[in-house]
């Protein structure tokens, strides 16, 4: 790599690390996030524990946390690791580029990736998903040399082995990326390699089964609370919209725009389909291609199968196949004008990008906007006067900033950490809210009530008109203020 090549590098990782830092310092937590300093905050054995039967996913992200965290507890630092994490897997995906498409490609791959709206997203979340991102970029790297590349591979094929084990420690669902290598051995034929590759992955699906045990009671959990109706072929076209939307950048645009985006995108594939050279495409954007395809469609198929919700988060691993596939089949154009296509394209997406992250961050606030929220009622709260905050999930953030004068009190009950059942946090009659929001008639009493924009439906119903009618008929409201996605009332009781 010459030395303009290192610098192009170093100043695409260093603006990269510079946004998500900034990010990570000035944005309040949220609901999610909340959860992993309380599940972080206990022992390592409990850590554990909690992972697998409360927050319903594998341990090792959160044991990592557990750990980390003795050498720092804030948000920031908790953050910071999720930041290094994808970092280091933006520098991995250059090098993913190099051996997928070519090495010209690789800094415009790397732009491409390090300012994409999903890959900031998951360096600024206390969450599981910029390790699993740094997983899929270790994998799809480790694979090609140990599996798809001629000459010595022991060591390669080792470090798949154990990155697989890891990924799957961390999301289940990275278990489908690695189907989509093994389909990718059995169309390229290399039944020795093959061999070897399901040979390591029977002492992977060993390694994992102490944690299997729990998959189907988490399943179930998931079912409760999230489930999801929808038929195969809905889920598909739907995961297939989620990593589209997420590459393009073009979640800042409005639902028509984005529709004319797609299909200039479509027509645009199409013309580079029809000039490229073919064998060009079978060897750029073959393995990407099987990979990415087969990895959706088992993961499209469990998720159907099992009722699970489907979000760009279970998507993770599957983001940088996605890119492989685009900016290969961009190489595959004739001549020069592959290179010409992949600059043009990265330049794109970089703007696109800049345009959703300003987007997505104008506010510089997380969904609930907890700072605010807590810094809005410190200044205007007296003596005596409780915080209600329905629903009760949302009393961890809140708890996190708020250091004044009154209580908190969640509505209808604090949030149970021996189950996750979000029935748990509706409402079922009217009594919970009057014990909540301490009514007693006449007594003239003021209340702060913080609830959410917009009530929970389905599946589970809140309920939230058991709240609404009950402060309609029994309170005046003193204040009113809207933050992102969330409100603050000041309630004074009316004197009947």
């Amino acid at each position: 790599m010459s030395s303009r090549e290192r610098f192009f590098l170093f100043a695409i990782l260093g603006a990269h690390v510079a946004l998500t830092v900034w990010l990570s310092a000035v944005l309040n937590i949220w609901v999610d996030e909340a959860y992993t300093l309380h599940t972080t905050s206990l022992s390592v054995g409990d850590t554990a524990r909690q992972a697998l039967t409360w927050e319903v996913q594998p341990p090792l992200y959160f044991v990592l946390i557990n750990l980390w965290r003795h050498l720092g507890s804030g948000i920031f630092f908790v953050r910071l690791f999720s930041v290094i994490a994808v970092a280091v897997g933006v520098y991995i995906a250059g090098l993913v580029a190099s051996s997928y498409v070519s090495e010209r490609s690789r800094l415009w791959v790397m732009a491409a990736v390090a300012f994409n709206p999903f890959v900031i997203a998951s360096a600024i979340e206390a969450r599981v998903y910029g390790l699993v991102f740094l997983w899929s970029a270790l994998l799809m790297w480790l694979f090609y040399f140990g599996y798809m590349r001629e000459g010595r591979m022991v060591a390669s094929r080792m470090g798949f082995a154990i990155v697989a084990a890891l990924a799957l420690y961390t999301q289940y669902y990275t278990g489908f990326l690695l189907l989509g290598f093994a389909a990718a051995l059995v169309v390229q034929r290399r039944w020795r390699n093959f061999a070897v590759f399901v040979g390591s992955m029977v002492l992977v699906g060993i390694s994992f089964i102490p944690v299997a045990l729990y998959v189907r009671s988490e399943i179930a959990t998931n079912v409760i609370s999230f489930g999801n109706s929808s038929g195969f072929f809905t889920n598909l076209i739907h995961a297939a919209q989620i990593l589209t939307l997420d590459v393009l950048s073009a979640d800042w645009a409005g639902t028509t725009a984005r529709h004319v985006m797609y299909l200039i995108v479509f027509l645009l594939l199409a013309m580079v389909l029809w000039r490229s050279d073919k064998a060009s495409l079978k060897s750029l954007v073959a393995n990407s291609a099987i990979i990415l395809a087969v990895a959706v469609i088992l993961f499209t198929a469990a998720v159907t199968i099992a009722h699970q919700p489907l979000s760009s988060h279970y998507l993770a691993a599957f983001h940088l196949p996605a890119f492989m596939v685009l900016f290969g089949l961009l190489a595959s154009l004739r001549g020069g004008a592959g290179q010409r296509a992949i600059a043009i394209t990265a330049a794109a997406l970089v703007v696109l990008s800049a345009f959703s992250n300003a987007n997505d961050y104008r506010t510089l606030a997380k969904y609930g906007d907890w700072l605010r929220v807590s810094a809005f009622i410190s200044a205007r709260e007296s003596n005596n006067q409780r915080i209600v905050v329905f629903d009760a999930q949302s009393a961890l953030p809140l708890a996190y900033y708020y250091r004044g004068k009154n209580s908190i009190v969640p509505l209808p009950h604090a949030m149970r950490f021996d189950r996750y059942d979000l029935h748990d946090n509706a409402l079922h009659d009217q009594s919970e809210v009057t014990n909540a929001l301490g009514y007693i008639p006449h007594a003239n009493t003021e209340l702060w009530l913080v609830t959410s924009n917009g009530c929970r439906r389905a599946p589970v119903n809140f309920h939230c008109e058991l709240l609404d009618d009950f402060v309609a008929r029994n309170y005046k409201m003193i204040l009113d203020q809207h933050f992102v996605g969330t409100r603050v009332r000041l309630l004074r009781e009316k004197q009947q």
